[in-house]
């Protein structure tokens, strides 16, 4: 087979060395008709933001990372656990896009420069 993905830049190049999409996810699967089917996922820089429990976890108040631009709010959730050490909190923080709160089933849509912030539960009076 001529396919290659190449990474850290997520290049996929066809057999005759055209760019499909740069900064994008590749994903290949074969069937058994010998088919190749190709999705591509475009990425974008968003930047996270860490409250409170999340915060003294992750050792950082807030970083730019590059997600996804489509995915569901339990994929987020389960990239940000393993990414930025949230385990323990793993099943209890809320997310937010843009001051919007996200459900884990919720397919949301990303831009450049969307804000995500990871809120645990906070007690007190």
């Amino acid at each position: 087979m001529a396919y290659s993905l190449t990474s850290p830049s997520f290049v996929f190049r066809m057999l005759n060395g055209k760019i499909l999409i740069k900064r994008s996810f590749c994903f290949l699967s074969y069937h058994s008709d010998l088919q190749l089917f190709v999705k591509v996922m475009t990425v974008v820089n968003v930047t996270i933001v860490f409250f409170a429990q999340a915060r003294e976890l992750s050792k950082v108040k807030s970083t730019t990372v590059q997600l996804p631009q489509t995915l569901f709010g339990h994929d987020l959730r389960s990239m940000l656990i393993d990414q930025f050490n949230l385990l323990s909190i793993g099943n209890i923080f809320i997310l937010a896009v843009n001051e919007s709160y996200i459900s884990d089933d919720l397919q949301i849509t990303l831009r450049e420069k969307d804000t995500v912030a990871v809120i645990p539960p906070i007690s007190g009076g």
